[in-house]
């Protein structure tokens, strides 16, 4: 019984708070309170499903609220110089940028990069 709620305890934490909780997670895991395996599953899990809820509601809103705001706009065209140059390559590593994460979804979402090609890169940032 404790091991599953500590194991719903990490997915929920990393999709609501972040890899953070994993950490300690994963140092529970390590004094044997649960499962490790399914500890990593499940902040794999949490973290995946967060960063698509970003990208789709991103994807949905983005675009009408840079119309309205033309120095957004701005801003981000002027910041996403060096996301343009290895976008890919970016966004396999985009977990290491630690508050970076939401502006680099937002750069994915600005370039319209394709569900299948975020899909992908977004698990090898995770798994990273």
């Amino acid at each position: 019984m404790h091991e599953s709620c500590g194991i719903f305890a990490t997915f929920l934490g990393t999709l609501i708070g972040g890899e953070i909780l994993l950490l300690r997670s994963i140092f529970s895991a390590k004094l044997g309170m649960f499962s490790y395996s399914w500890t990593l599953v499940a902040g794999f899990l949490g973290a995946y499903i967060q960063a698509w809820i970003k990208f789709l509601i991103a994807k949905k809103h983005v675009v009408r609220l840079l119309n309205k705001k033309p120095s957004l706009r701005a801003k981000l065209d002027k910041a996403s110089v060096w996301f343009d140059k290895r976008p890919y390559a970016i966004l396999s590593v985009y977990k290491l940028f630690y508050g970076m994460t939401t502006i680099i979804i937002l750069m994915a979402v600005l370039k319209d990069m394709s569900y299948v090609r975020f899909g992908f890169h977004l698990a090898m940032a995770i798994g990273i």
